[in-house]
């Protein structure tokens, strides 16, 4: 290993060869391969962040597939490893990660102060960004609560507002970071997922930022996570252009009129293309 944050060299053992370094394989990050023989440790460095699996899986399948099948060649070693690294890739981008559809201590229900205080602060989101004179619209499970309930979903411990990316550009970044520090709410851009994180110090609001980067007609999530997770994002994160041309269409949310996609359900089956048709409730429910 060269130095703490160094490259880590997993020696990799011939049959035949004990005792000598035949070749060496390098994996990219801070790895140590005997604490990653088992299998159960990748993971658990995905639910740690699934960007560190790839940095690690390289170490762990190859030292494990040498420890176990000591007599196999070098290239046996490396196409496993690269056939279990797209299966993992294509099951990790193939998921729908809703967090309320995966996490178990999820509530089937929110105290009823809560969900006002939630109310509250999609209200003030929706008035900084009708201040600030941005096509904004209810995405994903707040669509889905003005759909079914005309408010949140019982379980929503957020909301879920889309913008178009091309306006917000053309605003500057001190008057809409004013919009809503004026109406005493907390703002944090999270370039991982492209969005900003409205909160108001308990509630929070999720402002997705799309853009339809190619012209093709298609509005795609922002942030550096699209680009490695392209597919997973391509599935679920993709519609076309067209339903949030403004003017937009409104519907009641919480006693409040608030824009929504054009079309009604049709840009849920883009975003949930997998269970569109049936109500996804917190595991346990």
């Amino acid at each position: 290993m060269n130095g703490a944050r160094g490259t880590v060299e997993v020696p990799v053992v011939l049959r035949g060869q004990e005792g000598k370094w035949s070749r060496f394989v390098p994996a990219v990050g801070v790895v140590d391969p005997l604490y990653f023989r088992r299998w159960g440790s990748i993971f658990g460095a995905y639910l740690r962040g699934p960007h560190k699996v790839v940095q690690r899986v390289w170490a762990a399948m190859v030292s494990g597939l040498v420890q176990r099948f000591g007599h196999c060649t070098m290239m046996k070693c490396v196409v496993a490893a690269l056939v279990f690294s797209c299966t993992l890739y294509y099951l990790l981008n193939a998921h729908n990660w809703a967090h309320y559809a995966n996490r178990k201590n999820e509530p089937c229900r929110r105290k009823p102060e809560d969900l006002k205080r939630l109310i509250r602060t999609v209200h003030l989101v929706d008035d900084s960004l009708n201040e600030l004179g941005l096509t904004h619209y209810l995405l994903y499970g707040s669509l889905w609560g003005a759909i079914r309930t005309k408010g949140p979903l019982a379980w929503d411990t957020d909301a879920d507002i889309g913008i178009n990316g091309q306006e917000l550009c053309a605003c500057q970044s001190e008057t809409f970071l004013r919009a809503f520090t004026k109406r005493g709410l907390e703002v944090r851009f999270v370039p991982q997922h492209g969005r900003y994180r409205i909160s108001d110090g308990q509630e929070e609001i999720d402002i997705m930022i799309f853009v339809d980067y190619w012209r093709d007609g298609m509005m795609r999530r922002t942030g550096w996570e699209t680009w490695p997770f392209f597919v997973n994002y391509r599935w679920h994160h993709t519609f076309p252009a067209w339903m949030v041309d403004p003017p937009l269409p409104k519907m009641p949310f919480a006693g409040r009129n608030m824009s929504v996609p054009k079309g009604g359900v049709e840009i849920q089956k883009w975003l949930f293309r997998n269970n569109w048709w049936k109500e996804t409730k917190p595991i346990g429910c």
